[in-house]
């Protein structure tokens, strides 16, 4: 952690109250940022991953070890899991990488999942012009799947006028189908369900696909189920897709999201890969999100500052910091993400913070300074960080080279919800955010026939950021 200069509260919470009616929510004052660590300069290694690299040079297995518990890594002894990009279209000489000592876990068009040696990233990026970036995998995040059932849906109707499914083949994706033959043998999923998977990784256990697979039967008892499970990348997601395609599936049905795959226009990888599956006759239905909670979106602004503009954001008034409540353990992810001319190049560069505030003094918990200086680079930074207190948790975003500013910049909470200033418009996840994807979203059964008219308050919702209207359709929850 960098510590940073000490300072004061100035303006105490019954200040805040009385004079401005907002939440208590104490200003706390800019910060020094740390310096760009740029001991690995590639702007095609993503920022934590060029960190991992570091650690290993000055501390050695250990540092891995530390290092990558703490910012959710996936390592093996001195090997990491990452997504090896090359160019659309090109290819990478996999026996050449195979000498480097790479294993390549699984491959879709333009993208490898790998483990590598953490030594050699700079050599993969230097040595191949063909690769774009390296970086961490894009892993999903499970969608609430509870469901009202046939009554409050009146899908019973449909099955007495025949509308039950038949002739109709169905693919629930899903990272984790645990407690299957548990289902099965209650009598709340079929017995010849096709059960494929794709990778080498799966869920927590939870059984967050079985419980999906349950809802569809629920709703079409009588269609063929095929139960695809994924890893954690999108790379098992688009050999899923083609396994769709390949086999005659007629729908989709997917409870996950992803973040940052994209521009928030419904293209990008993820959508690209539900785009494609759209393209080939096969539906897409996936959920909207859990999360307008932990959404803010809004330009640029530096206004105020302590003593005036500083290059911290201020996402309201001169208040430069989100707040998240975080308990010891948990896995903190934000993700940043500002417009840009052309996905896939960007010459306007922000940075991302994490902070804590102790004993009158910011600390630095965990920075994303990923390099924007051009083509073959994206308007994205992320921080994964598990907290190391049961303390409040501060958000912040500074420009470091964006002489076009104001940008609009977008930022997602995953696994906490922002105690103030929330920004709950714009906040569909990926792929729904795609107009070939049938987005769904949540609204509360009151009873047993009737339904609220509004979306919870947690249900992810558009404008997408070209401007169209999302969830597509609404279920009771």
């Amino acid at each position: 952690m960098a510590k940073i200069n000490k300072i004061k509260l100035l303006i105490t919470c019954l200040s805040i109250v009385f004079v401005t009616g907002l939440p208590v929510y104490a200003r706390l004052g800019s910060p020094q940022a740390p310096v760009k660590p740029e001991a690995v300069s590639n702007p095609k290694i993503q920022y934590v991953l060029r960190r991992l690299i570091r650690e290993k040079a000055v501390r050695g297995r250990e540092g891995i070890r530390l290092f990558a518990a703490s910012r959710n890594l996936s390592v093996k002894g001195e090997m990491v899991r990452v997504v090896i990009e090359t160019g659309k279209g090109e290819s990478i000489d996999r026996h050449a990488l195979k000498g480097m000592g790479v294993r390549i876990l699984s491959v879709y068009r333009h993208l490898l999942e790998v483990e590598a040696p953490i030594d050699k990233l700079e050599r993969i990026a230097d040595n191949f012009p063909v690769v774009k970036r390296i970086r961490r995998p894009l892993s999903p995040v499970k969608l609430e799947v509870t469901s009202e059932g046939v009554g409050v849906t009146n899908a019973g109707n449909y099955h007495v006028n025949g509308s039950s499914g038949t002739g109709v083949k169905i693919a629930v994706i899903d990272a984790d189908f645990s407690f299957l033959s548990e289902a099965q043998a209650a009598g709340d999923l079929p017995y010849d369900v096709v059960l494929s998977t794709f990778g080498i990784d799966y869920g927590d256990g939870g059984g967050h696909g079985t419980a999906s697979a349950e809802i569809v039967y629920d709703m079409a008892p009588n269609a063929e189920l095929y139960l695809l499970r994924i890893s954690s990348s999108a790379v098992s997601l688009g050999n899923a897709k083609d396994y769709c395609k390949a086999n005659g599936i007629d729908i989709i049905s997917c409870s996950l999201g992803w973040f940052n795959s994209g521009p928030g226009d419904g293209t990008g990888e993820v959508c690209d890969i539900a785009n494609d599956a759209r393209d080939s006759g096969i539906l897409w239905v996936n959920s909207a999100g859990n999360h307008a909670n932990g959404h803010w979106q809004g330009d640029f602004k530096d206004e105020y500052g302590k003593t005036g503009p500083n290059n911290y954001h201020e996402y309201y008034s001169d208040y430069e910091y989100l707040t998240i409540s975080a308990t010891e353990g948990d896995l903190i992810r934000v993700t940043l993400r500002w417009d840009t001319t052309s996905w896939g190049y960007c010459d306007q560069d922000y940075n991302l913070y994490l902070a804590t505030y102790s004993a009158g003094s910011f600390w630095f918990e965990g920075f994303s300074f990923d390099i924007q200086n051009g083509a073959g680079c994206y308007p994205l930074e992320e921080i994964q960080y598990t907290a190391l207190h049961s303390v409040d948790h501060y958000i912040l975003v500074r420009r470091f080279n964006a002489p076009d500013s104001p940008h609009n910049l977008e930022i997602f909470s995953i696994n906490h919800d922002l105690d103030y200033f929330r920004v709950t418009a714009g906040s569909i996840l990926e792929p729904s955010d795609s107009a070939k994807v049938i987005a769904v979203g949540a609204v509360e059964a009151i009873n047993a026939s009737t339904w609220d008219t509004e979306l919870e308050s947690f249900s992810s919702r558009g404008p997408t950021n070209d401007g169209r209207v999302k969830p597509d359709i609404c279920g009771p929850d």
